[in-house]
């Protein structure tokens, strides 16, 4: 039982103990937040990024099959009016 009492009150001291920053109370809180925060923007701005990036390679890709198309449709024109000398 004093065991299991003095592991309680060691993981409370920790618990209570400062921030590495030497914060305590609502100023570690504040720092917290704020932290947290800013992992969520960083990880909103990745994720905007990554579907910006994925627009624009939507917009290559069928600009390049759009290409490909009348390219190939030059071909047949070219193809039909040979044969039909």
């Amino acid at each position: 039982m004093g065991q299991e009492l003095a592991t309680v009150q060691a993981v409370g001291e920790a618990a209570q103990a400062k921030s590495p920053f030497g914060l305590s109370g609502p100023y570690a809180v504040i720092a917290n937040f704020g932290a947290i925060g800013l992992i969520c923007f960083m990880f909103w701005q990745l994720q905007s990024a990554a579907l910006d990036q994925a627009k624009q390679d939507r917009v290559l890709f069928r600009d390049a099959v759009t290409e490909l198309k009348h390219a190939i449709d030059r071909q047949t024109e070219e193809i039909r009016t040979l044969t039909r000398k």
